[in-house]
C-alpha cells in the first residue's frame, strides 16, 4: 500500500515565532524530545522555518548558553 506523509505526521505541540529569542527556543526544546521545533508565522499560522536542537548547538559551542532572564 501507499504511504502518504499525512499518515507519518503528529500535530505539533510545540510552535516557535519568528520574534521569539533563542532563549525561548532552547527552553521548548529542552522541554520535549523533539529535535526541531516548526517556527510559524503569527499571520496565518504559515510554516516559516524550522529551527533544530543541533543548530542550537552549534550557535552554544561558538557564542556560549543563552542566559536567563533575570525575574
Amino acid at each position: 500500500d501507499l504511504v502518504r506523509v499525512t499518515d507519518l505526521t503528529e500535530d505539533a505541540n510545540v510552535v516557535l515565532f519568528p520574534d521569539h529569542t533563542v532563549s525561548e527556543a532552547w527552553s521548548q526544546l529542552k522541554g520535549t524530545h523533539d529535535d526541531c521545533i516548526p517556527v510559524v508565522s503569527r499571520e496565518g499560522q504559515l510554516l516559516v522555518g524550522v529551527i533544530k536542537r543541533r543548530d542550537l548547538y552549534r550557535l552554544f559551542l561558538r557564542q556560549g548558553p543563552p542566559t536567563s532572564p533575570r525575574t
